[in-house]
């Protein structure tokens, strides 16, 4: 039985994924922050499937490779039961982790926490044309105040990630810490987490993994060059 566990700071849980995989190994991934937790299941170098919370499938691992923060990480090939709910092949695989790597990267140049509050900086923008899909529109309209976590509360966390940072590199949304009340903070947190899914996707009623012990946030801190200023539908 093969047993490999360890801490990874700031890149999250994609170099252990790639490592894995590129190895060719079978078994159960077990990655957590201390706020957000889950379980990644590989078959001979390929992803099987992927749990995070009430997320299954593709919007767990997507969940677990952008918003997991410090990683810690365990993996066993012990032979237990494994969730099949997704198959990455190793070409797509690598594909894959390498789109989620830059991503990652893009999300940290312009959200410095889901704590943020995004505000609407019209004012500061240039008078060139923007082209924004319709859920980054929908999500500059529903700004009011609101953490980028409680606007995520209907909209799912990763896609709201998403909206955020484009809103903010076409400089029509800026990111302002949310103070330092660390209580209130850490409540929200963890209304998030344990919030009932409403309308779960298809392949959502897998099952839930991994225990949420600690609440505090992951500093995001990397960069990566500006990308370009238009985004289609």
């Amino acid at each position: 039985m093969i047993e490999l566990r360890g801490t990874l700071e700031r890149s999250g849980p994609l170099p252990v994924i790639r490592l894995l995989a590129e190895a060719g190994q079978s078994g159960a991934l077990h990655v957590s922050d201390g706020t957000f937790s889950g379980d990644i299941f590989l078959e001979a170098g390929r992803i099987i499937g992927a749990v995070a919370g009430s997320d299954t499938g593709t919007k767990a691992l997507e969940l677990l490779a952008l918003v997991v923060g410090n990683c810690q990480f365990e993996f066993t090939d012990d032979g237990s039961p494994r969730e099949l709910n997704l198959i990455l092949e190793p070409d797509r695989l690598r594909a894959d982790l390498d789109r989620l790597e830059a991503e990652r990267a893009e999300l940290a140049e312009h959200l410095p926490s889901v704590l943020a509050v995004p505000h609407l900086t019209l004012a500061d923008s240039t008078t060139a044309q923007v082209t924004l899909t319709t859920a980054a529109l929908r999500l500059l309209v529903a700004m009011d105040g609101r953490t980028v976590l409680q606007l995520a509360d209907d909209r799912g966390l990763v896609q709201t990630l998403r909206d955020v940072a484009e809103l903010t590199r076409l400089r029509l949304v800026k990111c302002e810490p949310l103070g330092e009340d660390v209580d209130e903070d850490a409540a929200q947190l963890r209304a998030f987490i344990s919030r009932p899914r409403q309308e779960p996707g298809p392949d959502a009623q897998i099952g839930t993994r991994g225990e949420h012990q600690r609440t505090a946030w992951p500093r995001w801190r990397a960069t990566r060059p500006e990308a370009s200023a238009n985004s289609t539908e």
